[in-house]
């Protein structure tokens, strides 16, 4: 498998991203990461120039299709809704796991339980059997059949506004005025008239104060502001589901913060407008999620910043790390030790990685390490000084999405 096989060659390292496009429409579900930080979102890039996907978001997808799939065949099948939402789990992470072996980028993330980590991949999976438990006592409010007219697809040339409110699973809305455009969950009605609409979440759906998180609030806020300029007299009801089913409040109130939102984002990013991506960027602990922090200027200039800093209760900075090269030591056959001069201006080693060719006159990056000492160290947190892609010892765990590049200079 995957992590028992030797790191990559390091790429070149890539351009910065310089300018992008600002889109004509927006997804809900990417609606935070956008007030967070724009680039994030509308950087352009493909899947083969990002850094490798979070292994826990794959699994999250996973589940979300099973919760999709179970809830569509409720009618069609006759064994109880846990056994059969476990086979659908069993059989979609397989496909999925054949999917990311085909990828050299990707297999080190299978068996995707070991790359997420087996007490969260395990806590997740008993979420989802909680959730197919519920079902099948039916805890839903009484709706009508959830089958109507779907919406466009949102893969024509030239996608129209959604006029009717659908029905059902996955359907698009599409308000252009709104400059939105989403695929709820789930969109039922009560026999009052009453539109319910669901998103299944595979995380905890809620925050240390016991409410619902703010991200997956705006998200089905902006799925109800959708439906509302659809139909203005449309009454919404707005739910998360995962291992509990919660209600988010939505009122005028709600309403006029999240088209205030809205509006924010239209005037920072007019359609088809050319921006600069420098401008646009916004550092901060969203980056060690960001998969294109590796081609982002600003990351790259004030990450060293963040690694000189202490910190109580969180890690200081995502576990990448870059500098100039002091010196490189074979460990075997397969993988070496390079030791760097960092950017913060700290000696730093990592290890556990296949860097063939790389020379003392050159600069490494790498992104997405594991550190190889414990933090916190006596209740503080630092950015390490020791780190590796491949595991030295097995008290310590692979860096399953690690990505190196390297920066040629001269020979001197």
């Amino acid at each position: 498998m995957g992590l028992t096989e030797p790191f990559s060659t390091l790429a070149t390292l890539p351009e910065v991203v310089g300018n992008v496009i600002a889109p004509r429409l927006f997804g809900p579900s990417m609606f935070a990461s956008l007030m967070r930080c724009p680039l994030k979102v509308i950087h352009g890039l493909s899947e083969e120039e990002m850094l490798p996907p979070s292994p826990l978001a794959i699994l999250g997808d996973v589940i979300h299709e099973v919760m999709n799939e179970a809830l569509a065949d409720r009618p069609s099948h006759t064994r109880s809704t846990t056994e059969h939402v476990d086979d659908l789990f069993e059989r979609k992470i397989r496909l999925e796991e054949e999917r990311l072996l085909e990828n050299p980028r990707t297999k080190r993330l299978v068996p995707l339980r070991t790359a997420v980590g087996k007490t969260e991949y395990w806590n997740r999976r008993a979420r989802l059997r909680t959730w197919a438990n519920a079902l099948s006592g039916n805890g839903r409010p009484p709706t009508s059949s959830s089958k109507g007219p779907s919406a466009l697809s949102g893969h024509e040339a030239e996608p129209v506004d959604t006029t009717r409110i659908p029905l059902g699973a996955e359907q698009t809305i599409r308000v252009s005025s709104l400059r939105l455009s989403g695929r709820p969950d789930l969109i039922e009605i009560e026999e009052d008239g009453t539109y319910h609409v669901t998103d299944f979440k595979t995380g905890d759906i809620l925050d240390r104060a016991g409410q619902p998180k703010e991200d997956y609030a705006l998200q089905v806020r902006l799925y109800a502001l959708i439906l509302q300029e659809i139909n203005e007299s449309a009454r919404v009801r707005l739910w998360l589901e995962g291992g509990t089913r919660v209600e988010v409040p939505w009122d005028e109130g709600h309403s006029e913060v999240t088209m205030e939102q809205v509006l924010s984002i239209r005037e920072k990013l007019p359609v088809g407008r050319t921006l600069s991506a420098a401008e646009l960027a916004k550092a901060g602990s969203h980056c060690g999620s960001c998969r294109i922090r590796h081609r982002c200027r600003r990351y790259r200039d004030e990450a060293p910043t963040w690694w000189v800093g202490k910190a109580s209760d969180h890690a200081v900075a995502p576990f990448d790390i870059w500098g100039d090269v002091q010196e490189v030591v074979a460990e075997g056959e397969e993988t070496v030790e390079v030791m760097l001069h960092d950017a913060a201006g700290r000696p730093t080693r990592v290890s556990g990685i296949d860097a063939e060719g790389v020379r003392p006159s050159d600069r490494a990056w790498f992104f997405g390490l594991q550190p190889t000492q414990v933090l916190p160290h006596h209740g503080v947190f630092v950015h390490p000084q020791n780190f590796h892609a491949k595991r030295p010892y097995r008290a310590w765990r692979d860096a399953v999405r690690f990505y190196g590049f390297v920066e040629r200079r001269p020979a001197e």
